[in-house]
């Protein structure tokens, strides 16, 4: 989850890609944050995520993959 100022979401959406990239998963596109709460829910209460789009390759393909 992170904030709405960039500098969190950059962080925010570093740490979801380094993750992804250490269970063999790629991102597709662009990032998207979403934010889940109305306008007056205090800051310090707001839940916002980075959501990305995930390319799927079989364990197969990746084995024959160069």
């Amino acid at each position: 989850m992170c904030s709405t100022n960039g500098i969190e979401r950059d962080r925010s959406q570093e740490w979801l890609l380094e993750h992804l990239s250490r269970l063999d998963l790629e991102a597709r596109g662009e990032s998207t944050l979403l934010q889940h709460n109305d306008p007056w829910t205090p800051p310090f209460m707001r839940t916002n995520e980075v959501e990305v789009e995930l390319e799927v390759v079989p364990e197969r393909l990746r084995r024959e993959a160069p």
